[in-house]
């Protein structure tokens, strides 16, 4: 069971991973864009400006899909994982049943 959480710990940080290094990208290519293309080199708060943090935040998002996406197609892990512990658990609910049947 704790294969299992440790898999969805290690999805969730994979999905921020991706939400934060494809934000920052995104984010610092759109910076440089706004400061090219305004006159005098000046950035502004205004309409172009909450654009590229809106197409920061997408981008972000694709990274955190794209992460998911990823680590789930990998899921024969986690199977395995589920597997093994179901093997275990009915080994020892089949060792106490024959210990009960002996007595």
């Amino acid at each position: 069971m704790q294969r299992i959480f440790g898999f969805i710990g290690h999805l969730v940080g994979a999905m921020l991973k991706g939400f934060f290094f494809t934000g920052m990208a995104a984010a610092l290519v759109c910076a440089v864009a706004l400061f090219l293309t305004e006159p005098n080199h000046q950035l502004t708060v205004d309409t172009s400006l909450a654009f590229g943090l809106v197409i920061a935040l997408l981008a972000g998002m694709l990274g955190a899909a794209v992460a998911l996406s990823y680590h789930l197609s990998h899921l024969h892990t986690l199977r395995h994982a589920a597997q093994q512990y179901s093997e275990r658990r009915s080994g020892k609910v089949r060792a106490r049943s024959g210990s009960l049947a002996r007595r």
